[in-house]
């Protein structure tokens, strides 16, 4: 781990690199770069430890802006979002290049019938979710 690491993520068991990099807002890259143990195919990562995510003075990769939409439930919904998704979402996921559907419910503890049901842009498959979005995850 670097040395100038200012935040931190408990790796739980069965928890993976990208749902970490997906929950944190962080590129794959950073992450392995300030964690090298985790090897550059993240094979090496272990549960029960606590991981680097975020340095002293901030990330290295730009992230997409946080802008935000009051939908007409009133919960501020982070944009961009897929098309598609319900208009009474409580609870966002940010979808980081190479996570997968499977992933995100098995992260949010969700099924995957109900992601899919708020989210009908992914389609009933999920082989249409989009990267770099925010998908809902909780309504």
């Amino acid at each position: 781990m670097v040395a100038n690491c200012a935040k931190f993520h408990y790796v739980a068991q069965g928890v993976t690199c990208n749902q970490i990099t997906s929950y944190q807002h962080i590129s794959l890259d950073d992450f392995v770069k300030w964690n090298p143990t985790v090897g550059s195919d993240c094979r090496s990562m272990q549960a029960g430890v606590n991981v680097c995510v975020g340095l002293i003075g901030g990330t290295t990769t730009t992230n997409p802006p946080t802008t935000t939409t009051t939908a007409g439930n009133g919960v501020q919904t982070p944009q961009p979002t897929q098309p598609g998704m319900v208009t009474n979402c409580k609870k966002f996921h940010w979808v980081a290049k190479g996570v997968t559907c499977d992933q995100i419910i098995s992260y949010q503890k969700i099924s995957l019938e109900n992601f899919v049901k708020w989210n009908a842009g992914v389609g009933s498959d999920c082989r249409t979710m989009w990267a770099e979005n925010n998908v809902c995850v909780g309504v």
